[in-house]
């Protein structure tokens, strides 16, 4: 199948990403989000983002403009270009959201269409029940910031077909220069389990005094070679969404999956959700650079856990 129109449902962190990252790779894109402030948001921070790739990674004025010109924003699943051969859907990890849009869009979109959901701890298989193509609905989990990382999980469900894996693997590969890596359907797959399971033993470490945050998120950047030390990446993903894949896993796994690191929600409740509000385990200012540690390590010092 030849890709050259896609769609993505969801203009919040997610879906924003991923929507950069298309039309950056050459493909015709609408952006759907019912939200006109959020999708107006979503435009701005692409735009913003792209701004900042020109500065650090040598996008070009006119390669932005090129790309901005195939992102076409709507506030309706109605209104998606329905001959899009492959729509991505980006909202909350909750599984009877996400088979509600999958069972309008089977209504809404050409039969030859893949559906993909960009969730990564729900059940591809369950989501699909949804449709009357289970054969054409798959995952696809992309890692931010998307326009960087060179890999994404592929994954397929009980009645994914090997057609539509094919299909998938060479959008990846080809169309985006990305990694493909096959997954059978599990809670968490692979990079998310790994990353649930490294903040949580961040905390733990943090908490007992063994390291402070910036330590712990500097060994693991010089000694592994990270971008960002799971501190940093946990503000970047957002701690929303950290501690709902904590609480997921935990539910599915039980002992198999430590259990979530209460403070992850204690954040969360007050506000503190990462870079995307300017706070969680670090402060940052406008520009979305480290200017402090965040109310956590004020917590600590005052013995309030």
């Amino acid at each position: 199948m030849d890709i050259t129109d896609v769609g993505i449902i969801g203009a919040s962190t997610r879906g924003r990403e991923l929507a950069e990252a298309l039309c950056l790779s050459g493909f015709n894109l609408t952006l759907v989000e019912v939200n006109k402030p959020t999708l107006e948001r979503g435009f701005k921070l692409i735009e913003q983002e792209m701004d900042a790739l020109i500065a650090k990674w040598g996008l070009t004025e006119s390669e932005k403009k090129a790309a901005l010109a195939r992102i076409k924003g709507v506030t309706s699943i109605k209104e998606i270009n329905r001959n899009a051969q492959i729509v991505f859907v980006t909202v909350q990890e909750n599984l009877q959201l996400n088979k509600t849009i999958f069972e309008e869009l089977d209504q809404v979109m050409n039969p030859r269409c893949i559906l993909v959901s960009h969730t990564a701890i729900l059940s591809i298989t369950d989501i699909a029940t949804a449709t009357s193509r289970p054969d054409k609905v798959a995952g696809i989990v992309f890692l931010p910031p998307v326009t960087q990382v060179p890999f994404a999980e592929v994954v397929c469900g009980l009645n994914t077909s090997i057609d539509t894996f094919t299909t998938l693997r060479e959008f990846v590969q080809v169309g985006m220069n990305k990694t493909p890596i096959q997954i059978t359907e599990f809670p968490g797959n692979v990079s998310i389990r790994m990353l649930v399971s490294m903040i949580n033993e961040a905390l733990c470490i943090a908490m007992e005094g063994t390291a402070t945050i910036e330590d712990i998120d500097t060994t693991m950047k010089l000694g592994y070679k990270m971008r960002r030390g799971p501190f940093e990446l946990a503000d970047k993903i957002g701690l929303d969404l950290i501690a709902v894949w904590m609480d997921y896993l935990y539910k599915e796994m039980g002992a198999g999956s430590a259990a979530p690191y209460r403070l992850i929600s204690k954040l969360v409740n007050a506000g503190h959700l990462g870079y995307k509000t300017r706070k969680g385990f670090y402060k940052y200012d406008e520009q979305g650079k480290i200017i402090s540690l965040g109310a956590l390590n004020q917590l600590k010092k005052m013995e309030l856990f």
